[in-house]
């Protein structure tokens, strides 16, 4: 039984978007459950700055632009310690 309602205000491009994404035999209500089920779970833990530089590099190598200019500013400015020390042990 569901005891919670929850009320959502869409601008008509959202709309738009939901209608477009829902398939048409599914309620929009359904649909939310369904996407809610699905959403990945969010990690309790805070990310550590390793892993952080870690997904960095991997967009950097990637060829994400953006990734590649953090990447470079975090290591010229970061912890030279801890980034020689990822660099070496991976």
């Amino acid at each position: 039984m569901r005891t919670h309602r929850v009320s959502v205000n869409l601008t008509p491009q959202e709309f738009a978007r939901l209608q477009e994404l829902r398939p048409e035999s599914m309620s929009d209500s359904a649909f939310f459950r369904t996407l809610l089920r699905e959403a990945a779970p969010i990690s309790e833990a805070p990310m550590t700055r390793m892993a952080a530089l870690r997904l960095l590099s991997e967009s950097a190598q990637a060829g994400k632009v953006a990734a590649q200019i953090a990447l470079a500013r975090e290591l010229r400015e970061g912890d030279r310690d801890a980034v020689r020390e990822w660099i070496l042990n991976g």
